[in-house]
């Protein structure tokens, strides 16, 4: 009852409210779009992909990273020149 007193005689709480309301909807909105169209998954990953290779330049033993080499069908992202090879254990 007191809600509803405050609510209807305070035009900046009603301001305040709708004002919440606009600006989350805007943003659900246009975080929608961006994940619809494909340009957010892209952003991100272009984000992970530069972290990455910050990340390896800051590894030990690792001489230098060749980032983002582009060929006719498929890039690679990362080639990681270090003085011994990787290996993987099963």
């Amino acid at each position: 009852m007191l809600l509803a007193y405050a609510f209807r005689h305070q035009p900046q709480l009603q301001a305040a409210i709708l004002g919440a309301f606009a600006g989350a909807l805007l943003v659900s909105a246009a975080g929608f779009l961006a994940l619809a169209d494909g340009s957010l998954l892209a952003r991100l990953g272009r984000s992970i992909e530069t972290d990455v290779g910050d990340e390896l330049r800051t590894t030990a033993g690792v001489y230098g990273v060749i980032s983002a080499i582009a060929f006719e069908r498929f890039d690679v992202d990362h080639v990681v020149l270090a003085p011994k090879a990787a290996t993987r254990s099963r």
